[in-house]
């Protein structure tokens, strides 16, 4: 994108760049919680959960010292049979 680039790449540029200017004053704040264990990780998993369409949905959480650092949670586009 850097030798071809487009106006919309332009305008996409200027508003992060905006975003971030006008966001500096928000921050993440880690605190190290006592006995917490140093990385914590849950995953589940529901097959066919969904009535309607039976699909499929998982996700998961990992923890740094009782922070949670990363979550992704997806409805799988594969159907039961």
């Amino acid at each position: 994108y850097l030798s071809n680039y487009t106006d919309a790449h332009w305008k996409a540029a200027k508003r992060i760049l905006i975003y971030l200017k006008n966001t500096t004053d928000i921050k993440l704040r880690y605190t190290r919680i006592p006995k917490a264990k140093p990385l914590e990780v849950y995953t589940d998993s529901d097959w066919a959960g969904c009535q309607e369409s039976r699909r499929s949905t998982s996700g998961g959480i990992i923890f740094a010292y009782g922070n949670p650092v990363f979550r992704k949670a997806r409805l799988r586009n594969w159907i039961k049979q």
